[in-house]
């Protein structure tokens, strides 16, 4: 004789099925949460943070500045909160009503990495002689002489300068008004001054900029 079949109840079938979409879903979402998936989130927000300090850096292209961007003007400018800070990088920009020098900055060991070390930007006129009594060559009819506190070291690391910035100390960024840039002696301990030549007589403004610290001089065209 032959076994009947035990038939299944729709609702037993059902529980079954019900169990095989829970399980689907299980595996899936564990495979989605690996490591890999936080390290790339990780890195994306790296990048953004860049990008995003990059295009406040750059500025609002192709606008005329305003009064809403700070006025531009002849005066001494002074700021910063910071003792001291490691210069870490000088670059350039040019834009369409202004050209643009970015000095970066990072903290010294132990120290928080917030503010902008104290500085000082003003006209000073050629001929330009540095803390050594020595004349200083450079492209320009006019100077800005910004002077601020820092070094190209951290000091405060025990065995030994940690050396941070390693860059040029003399630039030419081929612009219209900006002719040549140099890093020269200062007067005092922890200090630098980083000397602008101009080939005109133009207003300036000076912007603090955070993360990363940086002090913006911005030359009208």
């Amino acid at each position: 004789m032959r076994r009947k079949r035990a038939r299944r109840s729709p609702v037993m079938s059902a529980m079954v099925l019900v169990a095989i979409i829970l399980l689907a879903f299980m595996l899936a979402s564990a495979g989605c949460g690996g490591s890999k998936a936080i390290e790339g989130t990780e890195s994306a927000g790296e990048e953004k943070g860049a990008d995003a300090a990059r295009e406040e850096e750059a500025g609002k292209e192709g606008q005329e500045p305003g009064p809403e961007d700070g006025d531009f003007s002849f005066q001494q400018v002074t700021g910063g909160t910071e003792e001291v800070m490691v210069l870490k990088d000088i670059r350039f920009g040019d834009h369409p009503a202004y050209e643009r020098v970015v000095i970066e900055f990072t903290a010294q060991e132990g120290y928080p990495r917030t503010g902008t070390p104290r500085f000082r930007a003003r006209w000073v006129e050629p001929p330009y002689s540095d803390a050594e009594g020595k004349r200083v060559e450079i492209a320009g009819d006019h100077l800005i002489e910004l002077y601020f506190s820092g070094n190209a070291a951290d000091l405060t690391v025990p065995e030994g300068h940690k050396v941070v910035y390693q860059g040029p100390e003399s630039f030419t960024p081929g612009f219209s008004v900006i002719r040549e840039a140099k890093l020269v002696p200062a007067y005092e301990l922890n200090s630098m001054i980083l000397l602008v030549g101009l080939g005109e007589r133009a207003p300036f403004r000076v912007q603090e900029l955070s993360s990363p610290p940086r002090i913006v001089i911005d030359v009208r065209k």
